[in-house]
């Protein structure tokens, strides 16, 4: 790996640990995740022509990932609660005065939970990594357009939830 190459590695890495510990909701399965991907990466680099490596190191996670998904998936394993992530500063919720987001929190991560796989990424890459719709069709290898209505369905989804959770809190 060249010295550049590594110097956007390090640079990159407290996102793709951020990045790893989203998809996973576990910092030991996060930190794996994120091991085993750059173990991966350093294995092969000087066979790859890598023109986006930042897209590159994006994809071979969430091809790690969903490898590990289909190797051991149950749901409980790809949660998110709000326990596993309040002593984690890199994906707390701010916003924590504000009493109606503090009870509706696990409301939602349950909700997120429920999404595909596909959708929830998706999300994970846009909302919380802050990547654009280009950099994200980039990194899933997918049309852009697909972007746009993942995140549109995932939206939809999440917002008939909330709307759901209001209505039984007004009864």
């Amino acid at each position: 790996m060249n010295e550049k190459n590594r110097k956007e590695l390090m640079i990159l890495m407290p996102k793709l640990r951020r990045y790893c510990y989203a998809l996973t909701n576990d910092k030991e399965s996060g930190d794996d995740l994120l091991h085993d991907s750059i173990v991966k990466i350093l294995a092969k680099f000087d066979f790859l022509k890598i023109d986006n490596f930042q897209a590159y190191i994006y994809r071979l996670i969430s091809n790690t990932w969903k490898d590990n998904l289909r190797k051991k998936y149950t749901r409980n394993e790809i949660s998110i609660t709000a326990k596993n992530i309040e002593n984690d500063p890199a994906l707390s919720i701010k916003n924590e005065d504000n009493l109606d987001y503090i009870s509706t929190k696990d409301s939602v991560f349950e909700k997120i939970n429920n999404l595909s796989e596909k959708l929830k990424e998706t999300l994970i890459l846009v909302t919380v990594q802050k990547k654009s719709y280009k950099e994200t069709a980039d990194i899933l290898k997918v049309p852009i357009g697909t972007i746009m209505s993942r995140i549109h369905e995932a939206r939809r989804i999440l917002t008939e939830a909330n709307n759901e959770f209001n209505k039984e809190k007004r009864l």
